[in-house]
């Protein structure tokens, strides 16, 4: 299976955001990541990922972390196609892979198919192959194998859904309708169905010129003692604790 010119040119401007994994083709041995995502099987990758934080660390602090390292490699690529070049590459449970390494890290996203460019989904359209056929369950998986909240997850998904459409917006075409479609579906408190957009307004900006970034909801991180407090954390805590460890990774 040919990687296609298009998709390969632009993925090799992924490292920018800090995309390290590799897009490579299904193998006939690769675990689906149906199969990845239950229950025993996630909690075991997980208690591998926590161990670059020490032994005993709260399980889910470290979920929160993965779940980042997940969205940051396996979503940014996959969302930033389909913002800048209408490109649809869809990532079903029982035809994805992961190769991960042995600390729990994905080193590679596996796919059946590499997509194509299609016509421009007006909306919310262009992503709900993302935001209602993958994203809900990984973020399923990922609470019931930690414990972690649901809301808290979803606030990670948008917390880089809206970082990374913050970033688009500076290199894309004036007019982008890529760009426009993100930030509407941001500004979409419900979906078409009815039921509540978790992807709402993720992000808070407390000044005019909008230097003062703000998640909305805690990711939990600061419960790992060597992390502490990220510098969008919106906790009463950091506030707190502002003279303690304070990072400006998220």
């Amino acid at each position: 299976m040919q990687q296609p010119d298009a998709l390969k040119a632009f993925l090799a401007k992924m490292s920018a955001f800090g995309v390290q994994t590799a897009l490579l083709p299904l193998a006939h041995d690769s675990l689906p990541l149906s199969a990845l995502l239950e229950r025993d099987r996630l909690a075991e990758t997980l208690g591998r990922y926590g161990r670059r934080y020490g032994q005993g660390q709260e399980r889910r602090a470290v979920a929160t972390q993965w779940s980042k390292h997940y969205f940051l490699q396996v979503v940014t690529p996959v969302l930033a196609a389909a913002i800048l070049i209408d490109w649809r590459l869809p990532l079903p449970l029982e035809t994805t892979a992961l190769d991960i390494n042995a600390e729990g890290a994905i080193m590679a996203l596996r796919v059946s198919s590499y997509g194509k460019a299609v016509a421009p989904s007006p909306g919310t359209d262009r992503f709900s192959f993302l935001t209602q056929a993958h994203l809900p369950f990984v973020v399923d998986a990922i609470s019931q194998a930690s414990g972690l909240s649901r809301h808290v997850l979803w606030s990670n998904a948008g917390n880089l859904f809206e970082g990374v459409a913050r970033r688009l917006e500076a290199v894309a075409p004036e007019g982008s309708a890529g760009i426009r479609d993100a930030r509407a579906l941001m500004e979409t408190s419900h979906l078409e169905d009815g039921t509540r957009n978790p992807l709402y307004r993720p992000i808070l900006y407390l000044d005019e010129a909008q230097t003062i970034r703000k998640r909305r909801v805690c990711c939990a991180r600061y419960l790992i003692p060597s992390l502490g407090f990220c510098r969008t954390c919106p906790s009463p805590l950091m506030q707190e604790n502002a003279a303690g460890h304070i990072d400006a990774r998220s």
